[in-house]
């Protein structure tokens, strides 16, 4: 399976880690990951999201991780 798809606009269709959905990334997009240095997401904005709540639950309201045990 490809991984990603470069569209003519300088776009790619990507394929999530997570849900195997196809995602567009735009060039702009691409470009404000490559200026941060940072590696191109792996997962469309749906399952991007629900990994955000999904660590957030474990948090308390001052921001600092609870623990278990």
């Amino acid at each position: 399976m490809k991984q990603s798809v470069r569209l003519l606009d300088g776009g790619e269709l990507r394929t999530c880690a997570d849900c195997n959905d196809t995602f567009k990334l735009t060039l702009d997009s691409q470009n404000w990951f490559l200026a941060k240095e940072l590696d191109l997401p792996r997962r469309c904005p749906s399952c991007l999201q629900k990994r955000k709540e999904a660590g957030n639950r474990w948090r308390s309201p001052g921001g600092e991780r609870n623990v278990r045990g």
